[in-house]
């Protein structure tokens, strides 16, 4: 038998290969500042902590939240706003990527950084103590002022973090969350600009904060009509 002729079916799947990689990514990082992102941190978190758990080890997490960043996107809107969060992104990295290098016989890994949502990002840092987490915590503080002092903002922009210790402070993601996102909000409280480490004074801020900040999001759901109502049908099956 000899062949005379066949046929060849070719299909590109370039562009499919590229949606394809880029759905993976997206799973786990933040398109704007290709961080981490919530879900993955988490997942990170939970990973340091069965870890830390097994080895008796400690690990901190920060909270970092842009004070009046509401007034960035409102004034100059969402283009310089999302600038202004890569740059805050880039930023927090390169400050832990010089601490991890200080403290690096000391490091069970790298510091991870993720952007938890809107302009608040978290940290974990596998090790450290408290000192060294205050220490990381004013400098960041200071190089974000003088970011956002060069970047000729009117408006005196800083940053709030909370910092929590794993297992001073919880043993569980849920009591880590809770309590660092508490320890943010009594930064804010106390000034614009600070850094707070969470204290069992922080419950009642946190139970507060949360119930204004649900009424909050509510009334702005309403106002830009993104409820969607889902309706059970009640049939007579007769």
């Amino acid at each position: 038998w000899e062949i005379a002729q066949f046929l060849s079916i070719q299909e590109d799947i370039t562009e499919k290969k590229k949606h394809e990689e880029r759905a993976q990514r997206l799973a786990s990082y933040d398109e704007l500042t290709g961080l981490v992102n919530r879900l993955r941190f988490i997942d990170i978190t939970t990973k340091g902590l069965s870890y830390a758990e097994d080895q008796n080890k400690t690990f901190i997490l920060f909270l970092i939240n842009i004070d009046k960043f509401k007034y960035v996107n409102e004034t100059y809107g969402y283009n310089i706003g999302d600038e202004f969060l890569r740059g805050t992104a880039r930023l927090i990295e390169d400050i832990f990527h010089h601490i991890d290098a200080k403290y690096v016989e000391k490091t069970e890994g790298k510091s991870i950084v993720g952007r938890l949502g809107g302009d608040e990002f978290g940290v974990f840092m596998p090790y450290g103590d408290e000192k060294e987490a205050m220490d990381a915590a004013l400098q960041m503080q200071k190089s974000l002022k003088e970011l956002y002092s060069f970047l000729s903002m009117p408006v005196n922009m800083t940053a709030s973090i909370g910092i929590v210790f794993y297992p001073k402070h919880g043993t569980t993601i849920k009591e880590l969350f809770t309590k660092m996102n508490a320890a943010m909000f009594h930064a804010k409280k106390t000034g614009k600009g600070e850094c707070h480490i969470y204290t069992l004074e922080d419950n009642d801020l946190e139970k507060l904060h949360t119930s204004f900040e649900w009424m909050g999001r509510i009334q702005q759901a309403i106002e830009e009509d993104r409820f969607t109502p889902w309706f059970q049908p009640i049939l007579d099956l007769k």
